[in-house]
């Protein structure tokens, strides 16, 4: 679980922290995948770049955490969900990039697994089994003011609410 950090208990906020090149063996079901980081911690300001896992190749990052002014690039869910980031319950998506991260499950940059709140993103590149830039799980999300463009096979697969300003584009 999580190939540099993993927190299972208590919250922390990991700020301003490079993220490169980690690996975290079994998958989330097993062991908590997170190739860089399995937490229940918000993550602000971090990057993630050539980290891989089971699933969520960046990071695994538990309920009503959020991921606030991340990068994510080419990271690698090899065998589930979320080649960028695999989020649990009502976790916030704000100003982030993921570009290039790839999954074999659904979310290439993004799997949420329930009710996300995304404002501000840039997904781009990212190929997933569905969801290419964000596949959202159980109950609806929002997602506004974010631009969608290149992910393949689609860009955003779930239920989800448009808080409008959202941009696509092949």
């Amino acid at each position: 679980r999580g190939g540099a950090i993993f927190n299972d208990g208590g919250t922390v906020v990991i700020e301003g922290c490079n993220f490169m090149n980690n690996h975290a063996i079994g998958g989330k079901e097993e062991t908590g995948g997170g190739g860089a980081v399995h937490a229940s911690s918000s993550l602000v300001d971090c990057y993630f770049e050539g980290n891989t896992s089971h699933s969520g190749g960046g990071c695994v990052i538990g309920s009503g955490n959020d991921l606030i002014g991340c990068t994510f690039r080419n990271n690698i869910a090899y065998g589930g969900d979320g080649g960028g980031a695999s989020l649990n319950w009502g976790c916030d998506v704000i100003d982030c990039i993921f570009i290039g991260n790839q999954a074999t499950g659904p979310g290439g940059g993004v799997h949420a697994e329930d009710s996300p709140y995304v404002m501000g993103c840039y997904f781009a590149e990212n190929t997933a089994s569905t969801g290419g830039g964000l596949s959202i799980g159980k109950s609806a999300g929002s997602v506004g003011d974010s631009t969608f463009c290149g992910n393949d096979p689609n860009h955003i697969t779930g239920k989800w609410d448009d808080a409008e300003g959202n941009h696509f584009s092949d």
